[in-house]
């Protein structure tokens, strides 16, 4: 995922984490923000404190980036997305880490409109 798609700073994940729409899945919580002065999407990605040493969360967070970086294209350009990820989802596989983010950016309309709350 290029540097310009990442959602980055405390001030940008803290948005999120107050006012963007919460949805989850088995082992994750996305929070999803429509930002309409955004001229392109930004993903950022969460951990839970007990998920585990670095190598698990690194090894999670580069199968996710590579999820995204396929999505990419297709999202809406002013949604902000911040995937956290819960230990239960330590142990899952590329394809069932997949079939999730798909499901659940799919069902709340990122890839068409992102009909979520915009900011204030």
């Amino acid at each position: 995922m290029k540097r310009l798609y990442s959602l980055k700073g405390r001030r940008g994940f803290q948005e999120l984490f107050k006012s963007g729409y919460r949805f989850r899945t088995k082992g994750m919580l996305f929070y999803i923000l429509s930002v309409p002065e955004s001229d392109v999407p930004k993903i950022g990605f969460s951990f839970e404190r007990r998920f585990g040493k670095a190598f698990e969360r690194n090894h999670t967070k580069r199968m996710a980036r590579s999820i995204v970086r396929g999505m990419i294209s297709g999202m809406k350009k002013d949604c902000h997305i911040l995937i956290r990820f819960y230990e239960v989802s330590k142990g899952m596989s590329y394809q069932e880490i997949e079939r999730l983010i798909r499901f659940a950016l799919k069902k709340n309309g990122v890839f068409n409109e992102c009909p979520i709350r915009e900011k204030q």
